[in-house]
């Protein structure tokens, strides 16, 4: 529940969640405005009732869609994880070579660089 102070009054928010006979549920907000006279005392009151079933709807979905994707991340970033510490040894094996290859080509027979 929200309150808000205006000034014809004070108006107060509502949201109402209900089910339906068929199984549905219905979220209302409800705007009600307090009426007072010049003295202040309270004559009345008007309100307003909409429907933001689809409004809700939308936010369930979203925070659902939200999760689906925080765990697609997670799951693309342990597969990551995965491939990355499954090729660090043939890389470092490929590297090494590449790096003995650099300091001893001059060094070398052609026959020794090939094999």
């Amino acid at each position: 529940m929200t309150e808000e102070l205006k000034k014809n009054g004070s108006l107060y928010n509502y949201e109402i969640t209900t089910i339906l006979k068929t199984n549905e549920e219905l979220h209302l907000l409800c705007n009600i405005k307090e009426i007072v006279d010049s003295n202040g005392n309270i004559i009345g009151r008007e309100g307003i009732l909409r429907d933001i079933t689809q409004l809700k709807n939308a936010e369930q979905e979203l925070r659902a869609n939200e999760l689906k994707l925080k765990e697609l991340n997670a799951t693309k970033d342990k597969f990551f994880s995965i491939l990355a510490h499954d090729l660090k040894n043939p890389f470092s094996g490929i590297l090494g070579i590449s790096e003995l290859l650099v300091n001893s080509a001059f060094d070398l027979e052609k026959e020794k660089i090939i094999q």
